[in-house]
C-alpha cells in the first residue's frame, strides 16, 4: 500500500535511439493511482516536445497499458510525426548518492602518470 505522494508522471522522450525512452520530465501528484492517471491525461493534451510545437498539429492519445500512454503529433504530409510517453508511476524507492567522507582519501594505486623528467 503506497501513501499519497509517492505517485508521479514521467514525461518520457526519445532518446539518442529512437526506440529508447529517457525521463525528460517528473512531476509529482498530490494523491493515488487515479489522480495520477488525470494528471497524465492532461499532460498529454498539452505537453509540447519542443518549444513551439506547431498550433496545426494533430495530437493522436494512444492507451498503450493501464498506466502508459502514447502521444504522437503529426504536422501534415511529408513531416516525420514526433512522439512521446507519459507513464504513471509509483516511487518505491529513492537512494541518495553517497559523498565520500572527508577522512577518506582515494585510493594510491602507487604509480604516477607522467614518467618524472631528468635534468
Amino acid at each position: 500500500m503506497s501513501t499519497p505522494g509517492n505517485w508521479f508522471v514521467l514525461i518520457e522522450e526519445t532518446g539518442s535511439v529512437e526506440s529508447e525512452f529517457v525521463v525528460a520530465k517528473t512531476i509529482p501528484v498530490d494523491g493515488g493511482p487515479e489522480e495520477a492517471w488525470e494528471a497524465a491525461l492532461e499532460v498529454a493534451r498539452t505537453h509540447e516536445r519542443f518549444p513551439g510545437t506547431r498550433a496545426d498539429c494533430a495530437r493522436e492519445i494512444y492507451r498503450l497499458s493501464e498506466r502508459s500512454i502514447r502521444v504522437v503529433l503529426r504536422a501534415g504530409y511529408g513531416y516525420i510525426p514526433e512522439s512521446f510517453r507519459v507513464t504513471v508511476a509509483e516511487l518505491l524507492e529513492a537512494h541518495e548518492s553517497l559523498a565520500p567522507q572527508q577522512d577518506e582519501a582515494p585510493a594510491d594505486k602507487g604509480g604516477r602518470r607522467w614518467p618524472r623528467r631528468r635534468s
